[in-house]
């Protein structure tokens, strides 16, 4: 065995392939650690680039594309004996069985670990490269180099070896060399989709044979500072998952060991053919008769081209088709198609309808990666058939054109992506008709699939044929195409993202049920052809590379490219090409770079540098404040343009006299006029970053006012690169008060990501929110910090099919000069926030007492508007009753396209997505009821920063967003009960978690927080209904109405966090004090478990339950370093038995005084109770609360 070993180490270390190999994953880890163009494994915000949890997810992902090394090179040391027909010699030795396979196998199998640990070296040295920022490296922890190895390198190179060596060995083909790391990523995906609620079930983790679900699982809340010190344990599921996969590899390796046969033969699928070996045939069979040879007439036309065209189009298409690898490949791409398919349009645990587009969305994206495999895989296979089979001699002596041969086999790749993309469509049909959904959109289908996905497979394919002709191996061809793929996302990570640099890009579409393809269509068009025709030009040249005859090198590919450019139609049509390609590129350069402004990334940055750097003086320059806006809005919707004239009042609130105004536009503003007040000088002119600066011709005295009038419009002309904006829409326009002139200088404009700020030198953000005690910014409110509250007048004029709305009340429609006009007028201060929509709406109304409801919506979207009525009179009722009257006469909710996917409340008017809550498709019995809940959160927001307004301070928003979802969590517990809230506070808490986990600044306290929406949204329902649950809902509810008499519309200096939590904590008893310091003012976390549950039944028909349970509480500092502290709290105990519909129901909910970590607890219940807990519903912040609960046992 011994020398069987060596040979093998020998060999391979003397392979160029195997230094090629290690210098790829080397120099790719080396990246990620030295620079940003590589991203892998959540290196963000503080987490360290070299942090043990970061080293462990490089090299666990980086193990996948592994995959395809670790089969090239287990995969042929038996082959390799039959290819060079060694294995003759082999096989007579009296060398043994178990000596040859074991030393080929330990040979390449420690060929494979020193070529994969080249991801931590590249890791570890990456550090010291010069150009390494070292602002985002920690400690160097050596552990965190090995544990990666033995945790997920050893044991997934022995299972992957032992698949691959066994298979190569079998098979002892080529083919199967290249095709079984493809295939077996494809199976990991399709395992992995299958596996993708391991959250909620951590068993199926153990299907992961890389073990990347586990470790997710382990670490899955870990906080900024378990990922910076902390090494990934081997424990838990990550213990059984690698326990098993090993087992599963030692196995594979024991039995193709028992099995394998020095015999010459390989397995073959298909038919058994006749065997023609000379040797098994008689002499005497040999010997031919006298043939009279038919007379073959030489057809060379245009027509016998066709038809040789169309033979060999067919010929190849079916050979793809028949492929085992192509049959595979397909098959996984299907059943991963099928499991996304629940997951269609997915918000929480509730799905979507399957709409037709909503259903593309999911198969596209779900088959695209298996689409790109086939082409790279077989376009190598096509081009090198001949050679491989050994009868290119015979094909290259024939008649047959190149042009010919190289056509028929690119027709018959397209022909493969169309039948691919049927397939798609078929099972998107599929899919919706097992969803009881028959509105089926087929012409949508037949649009999207073949106008918009097919051209960009074809455009790949064509570069494939071309890289294939360029190169002298197919294999060579093959890292080519793969290079070309990881090429795209680096100049992507590299602030390169113009479409006309990368082959075959093009703006992603969206597509809308409001406004179908929108204006997306024309800048496609362009760029596909744009593409199309520069992979017709490499195609054509592939068409002259193409090589004849034994020779494969570049050089003579080079040479017949002269010999046949001179003799053949390509010296017209290649140029002609490359003529059409430049011209087309002008168009498109013209369009985006001369029409419209076209920035990078880096320089969208530098806007936002200069901004500070210049203008960062003049934040706290005294300035007037809005008071007033009368603004008319000209929608054009056809042509997507946007005019704004208006005057705004602004009024001098200071102390002293102010003698300039300082005014900001957005930067794609046209400026047609802009005044402040009279004869008032433009002093500073700034339309890059839509900064300008106004001389008063007298300074604006206190309490005295201005006007403001201005004349802007918004619009594109052409096309820009990235598609167009989709705000300004033909269906469905929906803008807000952005758009309008902003007086001061706002913060917002400033560079916030800390990394970035660092590289350019800006002083470091000690908060995004300024501290409680900023008397400037306690006078201003969080949403519109250059106004207090505002008169409100609005004139919208738009098409003549559609409706036009804005904030207020409708005093007047009318139509003129073919436009329609609505003036919307508002009967009493609203913040400086407002927002203009129009499309072609049906209107369904309604009525809750006086106040007039009214749901604006696409004519196909009825599927909840009902529910969202219902939801809005449950909010207004609740409100209302609650915490003040609604101040307006009237609940608008209006829908505008899913180009975003979010609602948003403006005074008595709520734009809504279409894709959050119109087309949801909702089972009160098994999912969150998100219509509702978006709703209600929406109609709060009338009393919660609509009456309720935070200074623009930190924690501002505990008193908008997370009043808002307290209160619709309160809707929904009154209209579904505690079941549905046990849900939905599992998912903020986990929601929570996460967020937590993946935090790029810094944690803050609830009422600290700084806009952060994991905190002020989920903490912030945990937090409000925690402490609902302890103090009750009618106490908690008469503070904050207390609180909303005190503070509602209150001019500057506004309420803040701690004014609010004030109110909580008069209405909290001493003896619950602790809570306001656990859920407001500190990070608070708990360590509760079930460890262990029984119940034994007594004689009076009741059992009495035995609970032993583990409980810790903790303290966490803004990283997430936890300290554990005493505690003496009162905690929910739960237990449930079979209900209704067989589901598990509450019988036992009461409070117990925990005070030690560990406990048993008796509870006697009145029936057979199945699973009992700590904190069941999940009301306090645990760091894991899947363990909270736990399956009864009879004792």
């Amino acid at each position: 065995m011994l020398p069987i070993l060596l040979f093998e180490l020998k060999y391979r270390l003397r392979r160029p392939a195997t230094y090629g190999y290690f210098f790829i994953l080397f120099l790719m880890s080396l990246m990620f650690v030295s620079t940003k163009g590589i991203q892998i494994g959540g290196a963000v915000g503080q987490v360290f680039r070299n942090a043990p949890f970061i080293i462990n997810q490089v090299t666990a992902v980086m193990m996948i594309f592994g995959t395809l090394i670790i089969s090239a090179v287990m995969g042929v040391p038996i082959y390799r004996d039959f290819e060079h027909r060694f294995h003759e010699i082999m096989f007579t030795t009296p060398v043994k069985k178990w000596q040859y396979l074991t030393g080929r196998f330990l040979g390449s199998y420690i060929i494979c670990i020193l070529i994969l640990s080249s991801i931590v070296w590249g890791i570890f040295v990456g550090q010291f490269m010069p150009w390494t920022d070292k602002e985002v490296l920690g400690p160097i922890v050596p552990l965190a180099y090995i544990q990666p190895i033995i945790n997920y390198i050893l044991p997934n190179t022995l299972l992957l070896g032992a698949i691959f060596f066994a298979s190569g060995s079998y098979f002892r083909s080529q083919l199967a060399i290249y095709v079984q790391g493809v295939l077996f990523i494809s199976a990991y995906i399709m395992i992995n989709t299958l596996i993708s609620d391991a959250d909620t079930n951590p068993i199926y983790t153990l299907l992961d044979p890389f073990g990347l679900s586990a470790t997710q699982i382990v670490t899955k809340y870990w906080t900024t500072a378990d990922k910076n010190v902390q090494i990934v344990p081997l424990q838990s599921w990550l213990l059984y998952n690698r326990l098993i996969w090993t087992a599963v590899g030692l196995v594979f390796s024991a039995l193709f060991f028992r099995f394998f046969q020095f015999t010459k033969a390989a397995p073959s699928f298909g038919k058994k053919k006749k065997s023609t070996d000379l040797n098994d045939t008689p002499t005497a069979a040999l010997t031919l008769p006298d043939l009279a040879l038919p007379f073959v007439p030489q057809d060379f036309s245009w027509a016998a081209s066709v038809k040789k065209w169309a033979f060999l189009t067919r010929f190849h298409t079916r050979n793809i088709l028949r492929s085992v690898p192509f049959i595979a490949i397909t098959l996984c791409g299907i059943f991963i198609l099928a499991t996304n398919s629940v997951q269609i349009g997915q918000l929480g645990d509730t799905p979507t309808l399957p709409l037709t587009y909503m259903v593309m969305d999911v198969v596209t994206g779900s088959f695209a990666l298996f689409i790109l495999i086939i082409i790279t895989f077989y376009v190598g296979e096509l081009v090198w058939k001949e050679r491989e089979v050994q009868l290119s001699g015979i094909i290259d002596a024939s008649p047959l054109s190149s042009t010919v041969n190289l056509v028929a086999k690119f027709g018959a790749m397209v022909l493969v992506e169309a039948m691919l993309l049927a397939i798609i469509m078929v099972a998107g049909i599929a899919i919706q008709l097992y969803r009881g959904f028959a509105d089926i959109d087929y012409v949508l289908y037949l649009k999207y699939l073949y106008l918009y996905t097919l051209p960009g497979y074809v455009l790949l394919t064509l570069l494939a044929f071309f890289v294939h002709n360029i190169v002298s191996n197919k294999f060579v061809g093959h890292v080519f195409m793969i290079m070309y793929y990881v090429f795209n996302i680096v100049l992507f990570a590299l602030d390169i993202n113009h479409n006309m640099l990368y082959y075959g890009n093009k703006p992603e579409v969206t597509y809308s049920g409001m406004n179908g393809f929108g204006h997306f269509v024309k800048p496609v068009l362009a760029f596909t052809t744009y593409w199309g025709l520069l992979g017709a030009a490499m195609f054509v040249a592939a068409t002259l590379l193409y090589q004849r005859g034994i020779e494969t090198n570049f050089t003579a590919k080079l040479r017949n490219f002269g010999q046949r450019y001179k003799t053949s139609a390509a010296r017209f049509s290649l140029p002609l090409l490359l003529l059409l390609f430049v011209l087309c590129g002008s168009f498109v350069f013209y369009n985006t770079n001369i029409l419209n402004k076209y920035r990078t990334p880096k320089a969208e940055r530098q806007l936002n540098i200069d901004y500070e750097l210049l203008y960062k003086k003049y934040e706290n320059k005294p300035q007037p404040r809005i008071v007033s806006s009368v603004v008319a809005a000209d929608i054009y919707p056809d042509t997507r343009q946007l005019d704004f004239k208006g005057v705004m009042i602004i009024k001098n609130k200071n102390n002293t006299p102010i003698d300039s105004v300082i005014v900001q536009l957005p930067n794609n503003a046209q400026i047609n006029s802009l005044t402040v007040g009279k004869n008032a000088k433009l002093v500073l002119n700034d339309p890059n970053i839509g900064f300008y600066i106004y001389q008063l011709a007298q300074p604006l005295q206190p309490t005295d006012s201005i006007e403001l009038s201005y004349n802007l419009h918004y619009g594109e002309k052409g096309f820009p690169n990235n598609g167009g904006t989709t705000s300004i829409v033909e269906n469905g326009t929906f803008v807000n008060s952005s758009l309008l002139p902003s007086i001061g200088y706002s913060n917002g404009g400033e560079l916030q990501d800390p990394d970035e700020r660092r590289k350019a030198k800006l002083p470091k953000r000690a908060n995004d929110m300024p501290p409680a005690t900023d008397s400037t910014n306690l006078a201003r409110n969080y949403i519109s910090s250059d106004s207090d509250w505002i008169r409100f007048d609005a004139t919208v004029s738009t098409s003549p099919d559609q409706i036009a709305i804005a904030p207020g009340y409708l005093q007047r429609e009318w139509t003129e000069n073919g436009r329609k006009y609505f003036h919307y007028k508002m009967d009493r201060p609203i913040l400086n926030f407002y927002s203009f929509l129009s499309a072609r709406y049906q209107v369904l109304r309604d009525k809750w007492n006086d106040i007039n409801i009214e749901i604006y919506y696409h004519p196909q979207h009825t599927y909840n508007i009902d529910r969202m009525v219902a939801a809005v009179k449950k909010t207004l009722d609740y409100c209302s009753k609650n915490f003040s009257p609604y101040q307006h006469k009237q609940v608008r909710i209006i829908e505008f396209p899913r180009y975003a996917s979010f609602a948003q409340s403006f005074p008595n008017t709520i734009p809504f997505s279409e894709s959050i809550g119109f087309i949801l498709d909702i089972d009160p019995e098994t999912n969150i009821d998100f219509a509702t809940y978006v709703t209600a959160h929406e109609v709060a927001h009338q009393w919660w920063a609509h009456q309720v307004i935070g200074a623009n301070v930190e924690g501002a928003t505990i008193t908008s967003e997370t009043m808002a979802q307290y209160s619709a969590i309160m809707v929904m517990e009154h209209e579904y009960g505690k079941g549905m809230i046990e849900n939905f506070l599992k998912y903020e808490l986990d929601s929570y978690l996460r967020g937590r986990a993946r935090e790029t600044k810094a944690e803050n306290p609830l009422m600290y927080n700084q806009n952060q929406p994991y905190i002020h949204y989920r903490k912030g329902s945990l937090a409000m209904y925690a402490l609902k649950d302890y103090i009750g809902e009618d106490k908690l509810n008469a503070a904050l109405k207390s609180y909303v008499q005190k503070v509602a519309y209150q001019e500057a200096p506004y309420t803040t966090s701690i004014e609010f939590v004030d109110y909580l904590r008069k209405a909290t008893p001493d003896s619950l004090q602790y809570l306001i310091k656990d859920l407001f003012e500190t990070i608070t976390l708990y360590g509760n478990e079930t460890k262990k549950a029984t119940y034994k039944a007594n004689a009076n028909n009741t059992f009495t339950v035995s609970m032993d349970i583990a409980a810790d509480k903790f303290r966490s500092d803004s990283l997430g370093v936890e300290t554990k502290v005493p505690f003496k709290d009162w905690i929910d105990v739960g237990v449930y038995a079979k209900g209704k519909n067989d589901k598990d129901t509450l019988i036992y909910l009461q409070k117990h005084l925990i005070s030690k970590s560990q406990q048993t607890i008796l509870v006697t219940v009145t029936q057979q109770p199945t699973k009992c807990g700590i904190d069941p519903l999940h009301i306090l912040i645990d760091r894991d609360s899947d363990d909270n609960t736990k399956t009864v046992s009879k004792e």
